[in-house]
C-alpha cells in the first residue's frame, strides 16, 4: 500500500495540497493509470532502475531474502564499498532493501546484511532471471559463500547446498547438504 500510495505521489496522480490529499485528474483517468495488481506496481518500481542497480538486485535476490554486500560485490566483481553505497541509494531513494546488520565473515571481510523490504520483490527479480542466468549466478553466489566463509561453512552449508543444486552442480550440493545434515545432527536437530 506505501509503494502504491508513493507511485501516485511521484507521478502526480495523489497530490497533498491544504492539509488534505486529493486526485490531480478525474477518477475515471487516475484508474487508468493506477496499476493492477502488485506485479504490476512492482514490474513499474524496477524500470525506474539503471541496467547497474537492476543488475545488482538480481544478483542479491538469487542469494535470498536476505543478503550480504560482499558476496555481491565478489559475484559481480565490483568493489564491496561502491556496492554498499548502491544498495544504501536503493535503501534510501528506491524503498528495495533495507540495512539488517553488519558482520565480518572468517576471511576478515566486512559485509553489510541487507534483505529486501518484501519477498515479493525478491520473488520477482529472481523469476525474471532465465535458466543458465539463475545457474551462473547461483554457482557464482555458492562460491563466494565459500570464500568468504573461509570453509568454516556449517551455518550456511544448506544455503550453499541450496545454490550448487540449482547451479546444477550436483556433487557439490551433495557434499553440503551431507555437511549440512551433519551439522543438524551434532545439535540434535533431525
Amino acid at each position: 500500500m506505501t509503494d502504491m500510495l508513493r507511485f501516485l505521489q511521484d507521478r502526480h496522480i495523489l497530490v497533498h495540497r491544504d492539509g488534505s490529499w486529493g486526485l490531480e485528474q478525474s477518477v475515471r483517468e487516475a484508474t487508468r493509470m493506477i496499476p493492477t495488481g502488485i506485479s504490476s506496481l512492482i514490474r513499474l518500481k524496477l524500470y525506474q532502475l539503471s541496467e547497474d542497480e537492476l543488475q545488482l538486485l538480481t544478483c542479491a535476490a538469487v542469494q535470498g531474502v536476505q543478503f550480504d554486500s560482499a558476496v555481491i560485490a565478489g559475484v559481480l566483481s565490483r568493489p564491496p564499498a561502491q556496492v554498499e553505497e548502491q544498495l544504501q541509494e536503493l535503501d534510501t531513494a528506491h524503498n528495495f532493501v533495507h540495512k539488517f546488520s553488519e558482520q565480518e565473515f572468517p576471511n576478515h571481510a566486512i559485509s553489510v546484511r541487507y534483505r529486501f523490504v518484501h519477498s515479493y520483490y525478491q520473488n520477482a527479480l529472481y523469476a525474471s532471471l532465465g535458466p543458465s542466468r539463475r545457474a551462473e549466478y547461483s554457482r557464482a553466489v555458492g562460491e563466494a559463500l565459500v570464500t568468504l566463509t573461509g570453509g568454516t561453512v556449517r551455518s550456511v552449508a544448506v544455503d550453499i547446498a541450496l545454490l550448487f543444486e540449482t547451479a546444477r552442480d550436483h556433487a557439490r550440493a551433495a557434499t553440503y547438504f551431507h555437511q549440512a545434515a551433519r551439522h543438524a545432527a551434532g545439535l540434535f536437530a533431525y
